[in-house]
């Protein structure tokens, strides 16, 4: 009885071990994410275009580049 029991601790624990690295991979993955939307808001330009009816934003493809790699990204 007492080897069932190890075999179960050992079994709970690559369980435990498994859902900790899937639950970091998920944040790693939120976390490239919320980079790309923070330098995409924070290097873009507005035109107003159509005589005023509208308006687009362009990203500056050199500084979201610059700031991607400034977050390692």
């Amino acid at each position: 009885m007492n080897a069932a029991k190890e075999i179960g601790l050992i079994v709970l624990s690559i369980v435990i071990f498994i859902v900790a690295f899937m639950g970091l991979q998920r944040v790693d993955k939120f976390l490239r994410i919320k980079a790309m939307d923070d330098c995409a808001k924070s290097y873009r330009y507005e035109a107003t275009i159509d005589g005023g009816n509208a308006k687009v934003s362009y990203v500056m493809a050199d500084e979201y580049q610059v700031c991607l790699k400034e977050k390692g990204i």
